[in-house]
């Protein structure tokens, strides 16, 4: 009966404030959920996937005060600037077609062994 009762009062709270309660978990706007995916890929942060973007659009390095700003609007906006979307689609471009390889973007990729030198 506790489950009926929530049901109507969360309905009852919808229709008293004209509000549609959004999904717990909501879907990411899909640039978002571009730059995380890739972001899994290489097994680095979003952060840094932002700092080696910047760069191979810009052909620099960002200042870190110029990319907390760029990563803030990303966090909290869910802004993903032209040259971020440009890389996320040529990265998982290579990815899919097998071809992606961390070390192009400065990347290190750790190297594992059972204990064997």
């Amino acid at each position: 009966m506790g489950g009926i009762r929530s049901a109507l009062t969360v309905e009852a709270l919808r229709r008293l404030v004209g509000y549609q309660f959004q999904p717990r978990y909501v879907r990411l706007m899909p640039d978002v959920d571009a730059v995380s995916h890739l972001a899994s890929i290489l097994q680095i942060s979003e952060f840094q996937i932002f700092r080696i973007a910047y760069h191979k659009w810009y052909g620099h390095d960002v200042p870190d005060c110029e990319l907390d700003g760029i990563f803030s609007g990303y966090m909290f906006h869910n802004s993903v600037p032209f040259w971020m979307r440009s890389f996320i689609r040529d990265a998982t471009e290579q990815a899919d077609k097998g071809t992606l390889r961390p070390e192009d973007f400065g990347i290190e990729t750790p190297r594992y062994s059972l204990g064997q030198k």
